[in-house]
């Protein structure tokens, strides 16, 4: 049976993924490496013992956003502290740029006053 007797209206031109291309592998090879850069800078302003500390999750990632009003991508850095008492606690914070476009001042203008961490 051919595709168009398994899905009569399906629009298959291209097919249902893309294959890769080189220029697609290297963006999202600087894309993992913006991230893991990202990740380093938020972990270097925070305390040493709260990072060696299993429960403290650095996470940074690119969200999509639909809404017409703002960026089509935003970095997004999460600090969560999992495993307490009152469960995870943490903060969230975002940018309105791709990973790759993220300078480390601007970084450094939103993370959280090293006061913020406990001992």
């Amino acid at each position: 049976r051919g595709a168009e007797d398994v899905r009569p209206n399906a629009n298959m031109n291209g097919g249902p993924f893309k294959l890769p291309t080189k220029e697609n592998a290297d963006a999202a090879k600087k894309k993992r490496e913006a991230i893991a850069r990202i990740k380093k800078w938020v972990e270097s302003r925070i305390p040493d013992k709260h990072i060696k500390d299993p429960t403290c999750v650095v996470d940074v990632s690119e969200i999509v956003c639909g809404d017409p009003e703002c960026a089509p991508i935003d970095t997004a850095v999460r600090i969560i502290y999992e495993g307490k008492a009152e469960g995870p606690v943490g903060t969230a914070f975002a940018f309105p740029c791709q990973a790759v476009e993220l300078t480390r001042e601007a970084l450094d203008e939103r993370m959280p006053p090293g006061s913020t961490f406990e001992d």
